[in-house]
């Protein structure tokens, strides 16, 4: 179990490295998707825009479900390897979604 938390750690960092150097090096296809995104948004009518910016907050922001914090905690500490303490994710479900 530990070598599979090693091995995710280091392709974790070889996935930042990449994308950090995809985006240093891209910079002109990144200006180019960047103008092709605002050139959406900019076209669309102002409820369309209301109901992203909705759909935005509602996904990143409000997310208050108990048992989907849960999972995405379990995961993330099963992923790099770490004891699974449900005292400590429940703590953290307690306070964390409230600030």
């Amino acid at each position: 179990e530990s070598t599979s938390a090693i091995k995710n750690l280091l392709s974790d960092i070889m996935s930042f490295t990449t994308f950090t150097y995809l985006i240093i090096t891209g910079r002109r296809q990144i200006s180019v998707l960047k103008s092709f995104i605002n050139e959406i948004i900019y076209e669309l009518c102002d409820t369309a825009k209301a109901f992203l910016i909705i759909l935005f907050t509602n996904v990143f922001v409000g997310f208050h479900s108990t048992h989907g914090w849960e999972v995405l905690l379990e995961n993330g500490l099963r992923h790099f390897g770490l004891p699974e303490n449900r005292d400590a994710i429940f703590l953290f479900i307690a306070t964390f979604p409230v600030f």
